[in-house]
């Protein structure tokens, strides 16, 4: 690495540019007649410096004015000069109506990193790390003179990680994005409340209420919702991840473990090829080289991130558009910037089960839905606007880079801050587009905000609904029952029913009525509406109407009733379950949302699948066998013996037939017992029927038996020794099928190891099939014996190179073994050069001091130069013509006595074939 910032220093040296080597910068007019947006589309000039600087988000509140995030400490952050308290709130008006902000105020300054914003009951909601904090004006002077934290704790190491984009959902919760900082946050307002505890989650919380949670995250500047509550965000490097699997249903089920709960969603690339039309920077150019240079640095790197530019590398801001402005073809589109190629990309989703896909849009495949040559155009944020416009937020920087990111001989012949007098913020509109009246929702009555509900801009929807919600006024009950139950549009159902919930005072008969309608959305929407009724005395209507949904056609609205069914304690809810599992086992989301429920059903319910009723184990799937694995998982995590005892007589019931589902049941007992927080239990009524299934036939259900057994500590029954007396007999006599014979083998591991040792060694000779001898290996591999170890290391100069590498396996296997393989090589049984460079490599470098101390000498004379001369010196041989009759003279002569090769020699060493 130091070579390579000599380098790079000398490089950079001999360019010779200042701040303005690439383009120059541009006024607000001039950069606005570089953008190339979509045809059927113009930008408008919304607000440019002096009246804005340094812009990263916006909001608007209820009156229809817009506040702004100014981060004017951005390159001052983590890895910059320091954390400075220069962000501020900017609040802006358009007076006059002509689109043009003309009014600008600080409303608030002296923040830290002011990256989030939202209204709230006549104030703003602002994220200014480590804070969450409330500003209002209360005497009319357009200044916040109230400040309060709310929350605290959020975390500060990269100010490219801070939480953001907070808004209000129709769920009636404040969603915002934690980025991957993190954070332990603590009410201030109730300083007895436990902390709740982010690490790469995100949050939600209702200040009404004094309600915080995390919930999936994953994210890192975005977040994002379509109609019906599918969240989505992005990466600098992954432009579209969906949110599939949300963190409060996961949460309840403490055995379950789930190895991701985001999909990235785009069939071009998560780091998508992007059509930028701005010239490279020549410092990236050099950034590039330096990296391609040092292999350590490139092969940490993904290939996108060794070339200067033309792919996704600083996605931010995402959103999906329900402006109702531009169109129907703009229905379920995204947007998302990438400051780094002055471009905002396109995608449609395009549902794929219960999920997305995002396709690039017809049309698009070669250019941007918004693209500038000017280098300093820096997008980073996407907003909709009262208008139904999309609003484009440009922090309009040379650099948008953090400090660490760029070498610093680099970064002396470069302003890191220039821009920060600068900062402009975009309206993209479609042509023809008439300007409507500004919005005043905060006069409206309770029935215009209800009539707002039904607004194609969900901008009105979503803010009429906080309205209502922040109101609490209950003259709002009867018109919303009316939308909730006949209004037009399924948003406008959609809304008023949440914000019934909101107001508490939804009923049965409005669920219901939701849950029966032709649009999959609400559906999915009313059986969570239903969720907080299910547990209490839920009325018999309701819980029928649930149940019916697990027939539903839509993918979507099943995977939600999975999740939902857990709350349900409801008999009928397991036969609910199954059938779900039974038509998406091969969905691994509708899996994880089956499982999730299962918090102390999973044994009922893979007996229920199990059912000789059942038509699931009559053909095997990849999805079936997944399922089926995991139930039994948390069967066995649970350690619940009477449980555990009934899934393997279950199987040990099911004979020869439906060895796929044996295996798995089997498998998942013993994964689950590993994982349990108790000790290993014991199930003598338990232990005949695992000695039978550990004689199976089937290799697989032999082979998680034995996982069980082990997990189990199976104990020296009579029924045991039995079985092993009798596999002795069966694995040493060679006129028994093979398959019996590696049964018996592998059941030979839980006997006494005096026992066994003499047919075992008996089955380490070369006369005896490679299967077996492997077999016995992996016998030995399972007894803690000191002496098995001992006799792979006696039979050693008898294997195959093969088998050594499973010997060597089995002993690297447990660190105490490793002491006698040294053993056995300082005594000449094992020559130095058998043991492979991998594995000489472990011991040189053991952390076990003796280990490596010994290892040192042991090997010290096969160094890899001196092997690699004798090498060359015998080169010159390949070169020489070959003598076949002349060969088989030295064959037999020097390796007769023990091997055959075309029926010349003896067998007795291993086939040379």
């Amino acid at each position: 690495m130091p070579n390579c910032r000599r380098a790079l220093a000398i490089a950079a040296a001999a360019v010779s540019w200042t701040s303005g080597h690439t383009l120059a910068q541009l006024s607000p007019e001039e950069s606005l007649r570089t953008l190339r947006v979509l045809d059927g589309f113009r930008v408008e000039l919304a607000v440019a410096e002096p009246n804005v600087l340094d812009p990263i988000a916006i909001c608007w509140d209820e009156k229809g004015r817009m506040y702004v995030c100014e981060m004017r400490g951005f390159q001052l952050g983590p890895g910059g000069k320091g954390i400075k308290q220069l962000g501020a709130i900017r609040l802006l008006d358009d007076t006059d109506g002509d689109g043009r902000y003309e009014t600008s105020s600080i409303f608030a300054e002296g923040l830290t990193y002011p990256t989030a914003a939202t209204p709230y009951q006549g104030g703003l909601l602002v994220g200014t790390a480590p804070d969450l904090i409330y500003l209002k004006d209360t005497d009319g002077d357009n200044v916040a003179d109230k400040r309060e934290v709310l929350y605290t704790g959020f975390g500060t190491e990269n100010h490219e990680q801070l939480l953001n984009t907070m808004q209000f959902h129709f769920d009636n919760w404040i969603m915002g994005c934690a980025g991957n900082n993190g954070g332990d946050i603590r009410s201030a307002r109730r300083l007895d409340d436990a902390p709740v505890s982010l690490r790469r989650r995100s949050f939600r919380f209702r200040p009404l209420a004094g309600r915080f949670e995390a919930t999936s995250g994953g994210g890192q500047y975005g977040l994002t919702c379509d109609d019906w509550g599918r969240f989505f965000t992005c990466t600098n490097s992954n432009h579209i991840i969906e949110r599939v699997l949300p963190d409060r249903y996961l949460r309840r089920n403490e055995y379950l473990p789930v190895s991701g709960v985001l999909k990235s969603i785009s069939d071009h690339a998560a780091a998508a090829k992007l059509h930028r039309i701005s010239p490279m920077e020549e410092w990236r150019v050099i950034r590039t080289k330096q990296r391609a240079a040092d292999p350590d640095l490139a092969k940490r790197m993904s290939p996108t991130e060794l070339v200067p530019g033309g792919f996704v590398t600083a996605a931010s801001g995402n959103i999906v558009y329900r402006g109702g402005l531009f169109g129907p073809d703009f229905v379920n589109n995204t947007f998302v910037c990438d400051s780094a190629n002055n471009v905002v990309h396109r995608d449609v989703l395009v549902e794929n089960g219960v999920t997305y896909v995002a396709r690039r849009a017809k049309g698009e495949g070669e250019k941007e839905f918004l693209a500038s040559p000017d280098n300093w155009h820096r997008p980073c944020f996407l907003a909709v606007g009262p208008d139904g416009a999309l609003y484009v937020v440009d922090m309009y920087r040379e650099i948008i880079e953090t400090p660490v990111s760029i070498p610093e001989p680099i970064q002396k012949l470069i302003d890191m801050e220039a821009g920060r007098d600068r900062g402009r913020i975009y309206r993209i509109i479609p042509d023809g587009f008439r300007r409507p009246a500004r919005p005043n929702l905060g006069q409206a009555g309770d029935d215009e905000l209800v009539a707002e509900l039904a607004n194609p801009n969900a901008w009105h929807r979503h803010t009429a609904q906080r309205l209502l919600y922040e109101r609490q006024d209950r003259a709002a009950v009867a018109p919303l029952r009316k939308a909730a139950a006949s209004a037009e549009s399924p948003q406008a159902r959609l809304h008023a029913l949440w914000a019934l919930d909101g107001l508490r005072a939804l009923t049965d008969d409005l669920i219901l009525a939701a849950l029966e309608h032709s649009e999959p959305g609400l559906r999915e929407n009313a059986v969570r509406l239903a969720e907080g009724r299910l547990k209490d005395g839920p009325s018999a209507p309701l819980v029928a109407g649930v149940l019916a949904l697990a027939s539903d056609d839509h993918a979507r609205v099943r995977f939600q009733l999975a999740f939902t069914l857990g709350e349900l304690s409801d008999p009928r809810a397991i036969d609910a379950l199954a059938r779900i599992a039974e038509r998406d086992a091969e969905t691994s989301w509708t899996r994880i949302a089956v499982l999730s429920s299962c918090t102390n059903t999973a044994e009922p319910l893979l007996q229920r699948l199990l059912g000789k009723s059942a038509s699931f184990c009559k053909k095997k799937s990849k999805g079936k066998t997944g399922l089926l694995r995991q139930l039994a998982a948390l069967i066995g995590a649970r350690q619940d013996t009477e449980r555990i005892g009934a899934i393997i007589q279950s199987a040990a019931a099911g004979g020869d037939a439906g060895a796929w589902w044996r295996a798995a049941c089997l498998r998942g007992i013993g994964e689950g017992l590993r994982r349990g927080k108790k000790r290993a239990i014991k199930l003598p009524s338990a232990q005949e029927a695992l000695v039978g299934l550990l004689q199976s036939t089937s290799p697989a259900v032999r082979a998680a038996a034995a996982d069980v057994a082990r997990s189990m500590e199976l104990t020296q029954t009579d029924t045991l020794r039995a079985a092993v007396a009798s596999a002795v007999k069966t694995a040493i006599d060679a006129k028994q099928a093979m398959p019996a014979r590696l049964a018996a083998t592998q059941l030979l591991s839980f006997g006494v190891f005096e026992t066994v040792a003499e047919p075992i060694g008996g089955l380490l000779t070369p006369q005896q099939p490679k299967e077996l001898q492997t077999a016995a290996i992996a016998a030995l591999t399972a007894m803690s014996a000191p002496e098995a170890t001992r006799l792979l290391i006696e039979r050693w100069r008898n294997f195959t190179p093969d088998l050594r590498t499973k010997a060597l396996e089995s002993i690297f296997s447990r660190k105490e073994r490793l002491p006698l393989l040294l053993d056995g090589i300082d005594e000449g049984e094992i020559q130095p050069w058998s043991v492979d460079p991998q594995r000489r490599e472990q011991l040189v470098k053991h952390p076990d001091a003796e280990i490596k101390e010994r290892a040192a000498e042991l090997f010290q004379d096969l160094d890899d130069e001196d092997r690699r001369e004798i090498l060359e010196q015998f080169r010159p041989a390949l070169k020489l013509e070959g003598d076949t009759k002349r060969g088989i003279k030295v064959f037999e002569e020097r390796c007769g006595d023990c091997h055959q090769l075309a029926n010349v020699g003896y067998v007795v060493g291993p086939d040379l074939k």
